[in-house]
C-alpha cells in the first residue's frame, strides 16, 4: 500500500515538474531561481493530484469488493437452498468471464457479467423445495413454476444500483435465440448479449458437470453439442468465442472448482448434523 501510495506521488511530482518545463522552455518565461521555485511548486501539485487519485483509486477498488462480497452472500443463500448451485454458480461465473473477455467486452460490462452469473439462479429461493429438490421429473404445473425464477429473481435484484446490466442475465439466462425459451420468448439481439453469453457459459457447464441421471461428458462433447444449437439456442458469436477458448483453461475452472465442490460437501454434512 506505501509503495504503490509513494509510486503514484512521484509519478504526479515528475510529470508537474515536467509540465512546468515544457512550459517554460515554450514560453521562456523564468530563469534561475524563479525556475527551480517553479518546478517544485508544480512537482508539489503533481505529487498531491497523484496521491488524491491514489485514494480514489483504492476507494474504488473497496467499493467494487464490498459490492461482490454482498452479492456473493445472495448466492451463498441459494447454494443453502440448493444443494448443487454453490460450485455451478461459481464455475459459470468463471467460463462466462473467460468468454466475455474472448469477445472483448469492457472492464464495466466483464463485471456486470460476473455478478449476473453470480446471481443468475437467486430467483430459485423462491421456489418450493418440493419442486427444486425432487428426484424425479417434474409434472407440467411444476415445470409452471420452476420457469418463474428468472422473473422472481429479477425482481429481488432489479433495484441494486451498482448491478445494472447483470440484472439481464438473472432475467434472460434461459431465453433462446429462436424464441422458444423463456420468461419472454425473445428473439436473436432482443436477447441482451450479457445473457446470450452466459446462455453458452451454463450449458457447458451443465453438460461438463455430474447429474444423478448421467456422469459429466468430455469437454469436446461439450463444444460439439454447443455448436449444433447455433442460432437455435445459441448466439453465433458468443459460440464462436467460445469455441476459441483453450481446453487448458477451462479445465483449470473444473480442477479449482473441485475445491469448492469438497467444501461445499463438508457444509452439507455440518448442515445435516446440526
Amino acid at each position: 500500500m506505501f509503495a504503490s501510495r509513494w509510486m503514484y506521488g512521484s509519478v504526479g511530482f515528475w510529470v508537474g515538474a515536467l509540465v512546468e518545463t515544457a512550459d517554460i522552455f515554450i514560453n521562456g518565461t523564468a530563469r534561475g531561481t524563479l525556475f527551480i521555485f517553479e518546478l517544485i511548486v508544480f512537482g508539489l501539485l503533481g505529487m498531491i493530484f497523484g496521491l488524491v487519485l491514489h485514494r480514489s483509486r483504492e476507494n474504488n477498488r473497496r467499493i467494487v469488493r464490498s459490492y461482490h462480497t454482498s452479492l456473493e452472500s445472495l448466492a451463498n443463500a441459494v447454494a443453502a437452498k440448493d444443494d448443487e448451485t454453490n460450485g455451478h454458480s461459481k464455475r459459470v461465473v468463471r467460463y462466462s468471464v473467460l468468454i466475455g473477455r474472448e469477445m472483448g467486452l469492457q472492464h464495466r460490462l466483464l463485471q456486470q457479467l460476473e455478478w449476473g452469473a453470480l446471481l443468475h439462479d437467486i430467483g430459485k429461493i423462491a421456489v418450493p423445495d418440493a419442486i427444486l429438490k425432487k428426484p424425479g421429473a417434474l409434472t407440467d404445473d411444476e415445470w409452471t413454476i420452476m420457469r418463474e425464477h428468472p422473473q422472481m429473481g429479477y425482481l429481488m435484484v432489479k433495484n441494486i444500483d451498482f448491478l445494472k446490466e447483470g440484472t439481464d442475465v438473472v432475467l434472460h439466462h434461459h431465453e433462446r435465440m429462436d424464441g422458444r425459451g423463456y420468461p419472454h420468448k425473445l428473439v436473436g439481439e432482443e436477447i441482451p448479449l450479457l445473457a446470450r453469453i452466459f446462455a453458452v457459459a451454463d450449458t457447458f457447464d451443465a453438460i461438463t458437470s455430474d447429474r444423478p441421471y448421467r456422469k459429466a461428458q468430455s469437454i469436446e462433447h461439450a463444444r460439439e453439442e454447443i455448436a449444433r444449437h447455433v442460432d437455435t439456442q445459441f448466439c453465433r458469436e458468443c459460440v464462436e468465442a467460445f469455441l476459441r477458448l483453450d481446453t487448458d483453461d477451462l479445465l483449470r475452472v473444473q480442477e479449482e472448482a473441485k475445491i469448492l465442490d469438497y467444501e461445499t460437501v463438508q457444509l452439507q454434512k455440518l448442515k445435516h448434523i446440526s
